[in-house]
């Protein structure tokens, strides 16, 4: 369907009670600009306003774009985001009815008003700032992860969608999103092209479509706080952090992926790297999520005392356990033969308990296990005040749902007022039109009426004119060829004195006896015809001959318009009825008008019954709605703290992944001579690349 415009929004917006359906938002008041008009953010696919409704403020959403299957997404999307309740997500409501214009209902989302900076605006802000620019980084790193637990992808990460407040990270904008239950569907964008993989279309759809627009940002983040001065260098902030589309198109000669990839510290060359191989990869499913590239720090160097007893005893236990499985291999009884070796030699088992112990006190182990510890007591205390949180969230959302009950039957009378006022608002509006198309219709009449009456004055006041000069054109000066003084004189007789006494001239054929002789007659100006003794055809049509010319002689001194007094006269006329009829069209529209007013006052005060009972409802319910609000705020903010300390500590345990019994007893078997690691460290070369990720420490560092 046709969606409005942008403009059309935001002229409704102007009249928050008539506009919107919810309760809530009747009673908001938009943002307004410097011209006290409301204020629109405008996106891709919608605009948005903000209003402030008591202590409360929500984004609404308009949509300039419509989805078929859009209420459904959303539908889907808001019972998995209540079902995993992120504390990076912000509340909404998808209202298939929200605002009305045209005459008809449109779609909106009511979202909570978040306050905070955008990604771009922060990172200026913070560019001399790095432990802030760090911070925000290792925020951004967790969210993802959590996002990446529950199978969960935002479809458009960039520095417009992502907020940062009191140094937490929230996302907004979910036309994109992806949840489990969308699986199978496409997506209906792509995402802004400054942080998307250039292969990404509307077929990529699925948890792993934020992975590479992740890692562009969780890099420029970390670039940044160690070389704020590639904001200026790079041209950051032109509606992208550090790379562009163009860098993705050409990996090879980008100038920005070059220089993230001098950069050592943080790991940041090695997440470069991994950019450039994210590029070369046309299947963005294989992108490894951002959780799975933790840049590895120095493998960690212990067991430096390993005496040459302890290394035989294990030798010889490697050997013994190899015979041994030989043995059960042969004769396939490979439990049996373990079972025996092991429960029959209370001294390998000693052993090793003994190098089980010393592997249980090395530093290396002690710290692995005490932020093991440390990463699941912070576990199990999130998750207590998760249940807090969703406890609370479920109170609030009953509350809420206790409170639209009460509000219901006001909202329906007030709906059906509405109503009401406006199909007899429409019919005081369509009568009144019906009677002042009469009145216009009789004001035409008058103006067709008066043009005639002067017509008509104007062709009497010619042919008077005309009457006038024939009346002075007499028969007996006029030079007629053929008629003497006796025809004259027959003429006069007949009444003819003048070129004003015949109209024209007839001839006619009569029979007398058996004889047919011609006949003239002269036209009297009555219509009488005249035959005239002596007057024959040939001597009348000269007499009709003159008095033509004369006729035409006297159209030379005819009027061309009517005498200015006598003009005013006809008009004055129609002017006072004219003047009349304006006057009951003036009365017609103040009578209309009055009753207009008269019914808006009585619907007005009827409407504001309903509101204030709707009102009353929202008061009695505000306090222990902004107490629960104020502890799930407050909840949320203590889950942020901790998801943040358990991705900090995840990560730092990605150091420890190498550090097994099992590694231990592969190097006391498999010694190396020491050597002074200072040393080691100084003559090694330095690494072309950073290693992988997933690749284990020995192979990373000699022990």
């Amino acid at each position: 369907m046709g969606m409005p415009s942008p403009d059309e929004y935001r002229e409704a917006v102007q009249n928050p009670r008539f506009c919107f359906k919810d309760p809530e938002l009747q009673g908001g008041a938009a943002l307004t600009d410097k011209l006290g008009l409301p204020r629109a953010f405008s996106g891709q696919f919608a605009v948005v306003f903000r209003l402030d409704c008591g202590g409360r403020s929500y984004a609404v959403r308009c949509f300039t774009t419509h989805h078929p299957d859009q209420e459904e997404r959303y539908a889907a999307i808001d019972a998995y985001l209540r079902q995993h309740q992120l504390p990076c997500m912000v509340q909404f409501e998808y209202q298939p009815q929200g605002i009305r214009l045209r005459g008809q209902w449109y779609p909106i989302l009511k979202m909570e008003w978040v306050e905070g900076q955008t990604l771009d605006q922060f990172v200026l802000a913070n560019l001399h700032n790095p432990q802030a620019l760090r911070q925000l980084a290792e925020n951004f790193w967790s969210i993802l992860a959590f996002l990446e637990q529950h199978d969960i992808a935002h479809g458009d990460l960039q520095h417009g969608n992502i907020l940062v407040s009191n140094g937490h990270v929230r996302l907004v904008d979910y036309d994109g999103m992806y949840v489990p239950a969308l699986q199978g569907r496409g997506s209906h964008e792509v995402g802004q092209r400054n942080y998307q993989h250039p292969a990404r279309c509307e077929a990529d759809f699925g948890p792993h479509i934020d992975r590479f627009s992740a890692l562009v940002i969780y890099t420029s983040l970390l670039a940044l706080s160690v070389e704020p001065r590639l904001w200026q260098e790079l041209q950051g902030g032109d509606d992208c952090l550090l790379l562009r589309r163009d860098d993705f198109l050409s990996p090879q000669s980008s100038r920005g992926l070059a220089r993230l990839s001098a950069i050592d510290e943080l790991g940041v060359s090695y997440y470069a790297c991994k950019i450039m191989e994210a590029l070369a990869c046309n299947d963005l499913s294989a992108i490894p999520p951002l959780r799975d590239l933790v840049f590895p720090s120095q493998a960690l160097t212990f067991f430096t005392v390993r005496p040459r007893l302890e290394r035989a005893l294990a030798s010889a236990l490697v050997l013994l356990c190899a015979a041994a499985i030989g043995v059960a291999l042969d004769s396939g009884q490979l439990e049996a033969v373990l079972g025996a070796a092991f429960a029959t030699s209370t001294t390998w088992q000693a052993f090793i308990a003994a190098l089980y112990a010393r592997y249980r006190f090395l530093p290396q182990t002690r710290e692995k296990r005490a932020l093991t510890a440390s990463a699941r007591e912070i576990a199990k205390e999130r998750d207590t005040l998760w249940r807090r949180l969703r406890k609370q969230q479920d109170k609030l959302r009953s509350l809420e749902a206790r409170e639209q009950a009460e509000q219901r039957p006001y909202q329906a009378k007030l709906d059906e007022l509405r109503l009401r006022f406006n199909e007899e608002a429409s019919q005081l509006q369509a009568e009144l039109a019906r009677k002042l198309a009469a009145v216009d219709q009789k004001l035409k009449e008058l103006v067709q009426l008066e043009a005639e009456e002067k017509r008509r004055a104007l062709e009497k006041l010619r042919a008077e004119s005309i009457r006038t000069y024939l009346r002075l054109r007499l028969i007996a000066n006029a030079p007629l060829r053929g008629i003497g003084p006796e025809n004259k004189n027959a003429l006069l007789k007949a009444g003819l004195k003048s070129a004003a006494d015949f109209v024209g001239v007839h001839i006619q054929q009569r029979s007398f006896g058996l004889k047919l002789s011609t006949v003239a007659y002269f036209e009297l100006p009555n219509g009488r015809l005249l035959r005239v003794r002596g007057i024959g055809p040939v001597k009348a049509q000269e007499v009709d001959k003159w008095r033509q010319e004369m006729t035409a002689m006297a159209q030379a001194f005819v009027p061309q318009a009517l005498p200015p007094q006598q003009e005013w006269l006809i008009s004055q006329k129609y002017q006072q009825q004219r003047d009349e009829l304006l006057d009951e069209r003036g009365k017609l529209s103040a009578t209309a008008e009055e009753k207009l007013r008269h019914h808006r006052d009585r619907m007005v005060g009827e409407e504001s019954r309903y509101l204030q009972a709707i009102q009353a409802v929202c008061n009695r319910y505000q306090a222990r709605r902004n107490q629960l609000s104020e502890e799930i705020t407050q909840l949320e903010g203590q889950m942020r703290a901790l998801s943040a300390k358990l991705a900090t500590l995840k990560a730092q345990l990605e150091s420890y992944k190498g550090i097994t019994f099992a590694q231990y007893l592969w190097i006391v078997v498999n010694p190396k001579e020491p050597r002074d690691r200072e040393t080691q460290a100084q003559q090694a070369p330095a690494p072309t690349a950073p290693p992988s990720a997933g690749s284990p420490w020995w192979k990373q560092n000699s022990i």
